[in-house]
């Protein structure tokens, strides 16, 4: 059996320049979070235009409109080019860690993760809200879940949006003949950009929920001229008949 010997100045020899090459590599993490940080702060700045934006977009003149128009969506692009290239960078950051199976993470690790978290949240509702995709929201929540499990916020988000996926009798009931298609939205959510249908010879609009049986509730709109908005006149909870109603009746 051969044995090793080192002398105790080779070993603190070592040691010194492992200890070097350590605190040099946190240094670098601690400075490459910061400057995930920042990107955030000018993320979130950004996101702050936009929103109001949207809000002068709502209360302008129609004069105003156009030109509000075309600055929202170069301030989306804006966003969105920020947006990717700051989840990126999170996710290149949290894969540097070279982790053992059983390991703690480190603090910066440990850090970026919950960045990544609320970032999750603030994307997954944006798919919400500009897509009615309620299937796409809870694929990220659950993804980003398998390395932040005890994120609270995460949760909630999850159980709400599995709630809010499939249309209910309780829910739909709440919706009006009457309504604008903002306040609709308001009580039964955006719905996806493929379940609205338009049938321009009838003037009529036609919004669909799915529902968990597989089938699909619906509400119509027409122009209303006096309110210069879209108003729906009719509601279908059982507008498309889900499988189980099919072999009942069938």
């Amino acid at each position: 059996m051969k044995k090793f010997f080192i002398s105790g100045a080779m070993f603190l020899l070592i040691l010194g320049c492992s200890s070097d090459k350590s605190e040099e590599k946190n240094e670098q993490k601690t400075q490459q979070l910061q400057q995930l940080k920042e990107m955030q702060k000018d993320l979130d700045t950004k996101r702050q235009e936009l929103s109001k934006l949207k809000e002068e977009l709502k209360n302008a003149p129609e004069d105003k409109k156009e030109e509000l128009k075309s600055r929202l969506e170069e301030k989306k692009k804006e966003v969105m080019s920020l947006a990717e290239e700051y989840g990126g960078k999170l996710v290149e950051f949290i894969n540097s860690f070279a982790i053992a199976e059983g390991e703690e993470f480190p603090p910066e690790m440990k850090e970026a993760i919950r960045m990544k978290s609320k970032e999750d949240l603030i994307v997954a509702q944006q798919w919400i809200e500009e897509a009615g995709d309620w299937k796409k929201a809870i694929e990220i929540y659950q993804m980003q879940l398998e390395i932040d499990p005890d994120y609270q916020p995460l949760k909630d988000a999850l159980e709400y949006a599995k709630k809010m996926r499939y249309m209910d009798e309780e829910r739909f009931a709440k919706a009006k003949a009457g309504m604008t298609q903002e306040e609709i939205k308001e009580i039964l959510g955006v719905p996806h950009y493929k379940n609205i249908r338009e049938w321009p010879e009838k003037g009529v609009v036609g919004w669909f929920y799915p529902k968990e049986d597989g089938g699909a509730s619906a509400v119509y709109f027409k122009f209303d001229k006096q309110k210069n908005k879209w108003v729906a006149y009719e509601l279908k909870f059982d507008a498309v008949k889900g499988q189980k109603q099919q072999q009942t009746e069938g």
